[in-house]
């Protein structure tokens, strides 16, 4: 019985439209930034990208770092 009229209650909340919008921004940005990586390391510019952006943390001058 409780369960009935909890399903009930529930079922007319506006607020279930949140988690829905929620969960459809989680998985657009997810996404979007899975195939951004996938698609960065491409060629051989995205591959420079790739290890200019790795050496960013560990590099303290302003200088250029030059890959072979």
């Amino acid at each position: 019985m409780l369960g009935w009229f909890a399903s009930d209650f529930f079922a007319q909340s506006p607020l279930l439209a949140f988690p829905l919008v929620g969960l459809t921004i989680f998985i657009t940005v997810f996404g979007v930034i899975t195939l951004r990586t996938i698609h960065m390391g491409k060629g051989h510019a995205g591959k420079a990208r790739i290890q200019h952006l790795a050496s960013l943390p560990l590099n303290d001058s302003n200088e250029e770092i030059q890959h072979d």
